[in-house]
């Protein structure tokens, strides 16, 4: 029974006053948690300006002796009742019989707790808000997205199909959601894909480009079939896995890059008419200067050695003039063999490309100082090149010695040709200054253009490289035309 700490009356229980003298009495807080922390096991009794409990740390389960002070006791019941209290300050004394004890001061935080609540539930609102802003604008940017968009789930349903993916397929969005990725295929692709797709699952870079080194089709609502680009993504979702596919439609691309390469093969093609007419005009101006210009010299040349004879015939001296006169007329005609050789090299029909290009070598060398060595391998020479590319062939080396001469401020040039199975290779390597190969692959270089120009209209191919020092001309000619 409890007693009354100043008269010793026993009390009946749950009092809270003497009804001797009117003193508080401590109250019954057994099975009580105070300050949110310590559950009170039973009274210990008084002592000092308060009641002694015992009570246990609720997670730690560590026993302290708990006082509650005797100014608590009118208000405690109804407050541990109502209210959730918490210790506001604690501190650990010794008393007069050595017992440690933990004194707290207890507070009403049920306000506190309230809006401590409230601005939880604020947080997590404006949370909510953002992520639905958030939803909100990656929508938008689906949405307004020029390239299709279609995601699917684990088992290849369509979860996400924005409006570009609609117009791309013919299929609305609220059609489109729910149902099989399969129906956008072409029937024949639908297997493949299914295993890549899974195969794709596993793959740990969770990006890739599908279809890499063949083309992959879609399929349309009306049973159009066309190529298509798709860039495919996956990620884990609550443990699921997700795919997520950006695709483009390469029609209209397909059908550019078909008229390109159309124009481009015209273009090849007119300009290997043109280079054939070229070198038709040319033989058949080489043949009238030398058949009209040649004549005329060689007459003119005529009449002049002749007046010369007969002045040194009647004793006299022959006219200054005349002599100088002759001296010009050698000179107009070696020029005019020049001409006649740049037009169309006779040598060339006369002798074949073999002779003609050791021809060419040694009039380079002496016309421009250049030395020139050139090596023919026997496999090269053995072989009978047609026309078309014995010229092509030799235009290609007399445009690289031009080139040389003007511009590389070289010394020397090494010519090599060979034949390896059935392509003749050749490679012109000068010691001059070499040049920026970057440079003129993007500029108007337009002997290095011919020059490429040549090689392909008859399926071969020019490559230029710098050396250390110098540049090196390559010149790969099949013997059967693979491609224009």
């Amino acid at each position: 029974m409890p007693r009354c700490p100043t008269c010793q009356v026993e009390l009946a229980p749950k009092t809270s006053v003497c009804p001797h003298d009117g003193t508080p009495l401590a109250p019954s807080l057994e099975g009580e948690v105070l300050g949110e922390r310590y559950r009170v096991v039973r009274e210990l009794g008084e002592g000092g300006m308060g009641r002694v409990y015992l009570a246990e740390h609720v997670i730690l389960g560590k026993q302290v002796a708990v006082k509650v002070l005797r100014d608590e006791y009118s208000r405690l019941p109804d407050l541990v009742k109502r209210f959730q209290l918490e210790a506001v300050a604690a501190s650990q004394v010794v008393d007069q019989e050595g017992m440690t004890t933990l004194r707290l001061t207890l507070d009403n935080v049920s306000a506190r707790k309230e809006a401590e609540a409230r601005l939880l539930q604020s947080e997590r609102e404006l949370h909510g808000m953002r992520l639905l802003d958030k939803e909100r604008q990656l929508n938008g940017v689906i949405d307004s997205a020029m390239d299709a968009i279609v995601a699917v789930d684990q088992a290849f349903r369509v979860v996400l199909f924005n409006p570009a993916a609609a117009k791309m397929f013919g299929v609305p969005a609220g059609e489109a959601i729910g149902g099989r990725i399969d129906r956008f295929l072409p029937r024949r692709f639908r297997g493949a894909h299914a295993g890549a797709m899974q195969a794709f699952g596993l793959d740990v870079t969770g990006a890739r480009r599908m279809g890499e080194g063949r083309e992959i089709f879609g399929l349309r609502a009306d049973g159009e079939e066309f190529p298509i680009e798709a860039k495919i993504s996956h990620t884990e979702i609550g443990g699921k896995t997700m795919y997520t596919a950006i695709l483009r439609d390469l029609t209209q691309r397909n059908s550019m890059e078909a008229a390109l390469n159309l124009s481009r093969q015209k273009l090849h093609e007119l300009v290997a008419h043109q280079q054939q007419e070229l070198e038709r005009m040319r033989t058949r101006i080489a043949g009238e200067i030398h058949d009209e210009l040649g004549t005329l010299l060689v007459g003119i040349k005529g009449n002049v050695s002749r007046a010369i004879a007969d002045f040194e015939r009647s004793g006299a001296m022959p006219v200054e003039r005349l002599q100088e006169a002759c001296r010009l007329i050698d000179s107009a005609a070696g020029e005019v063999r020049r001409l006649i050789v740049d037009l169309h090299p006779s040598v060339l029909d006369v002798l074949g490309i073999w002779e003609a290009l050791d021809w060419l070598a040694e009039e380079t060398e002496q016309r421009t100082g250049l030395r020139c060595r050139i090596a023919m391998a026997p496999a090269a020479t053995e072989v009978e090149l047609d026309l078309e590319r014995s010229t092509a062939l030799f235009r290609i080396v007399q445009e690289a010695l031009t080139n040389v001469a003007r511009h590389a401020n070289a010394s020397e040039v090494d010519i090599r040709i060979g034949m390896e199975d059935r392509v003749i290779g050749m490679e012109l390597d000068d010691n001059g200054r070499g040049i920026d190969v970057k440079h003129h692959a993007g500029s108007s270089s337009w002997g290095l253009a011919g020059m490429a120009e040549r090689a392909r209209n008859v399926g071969g191919e020019v490559k230029i490289a710098n050396l250390s020092p110098g540049t090196r001309i390559s010149l790969r000619l099949p013997l059967e035309k693979t491609g224009a």
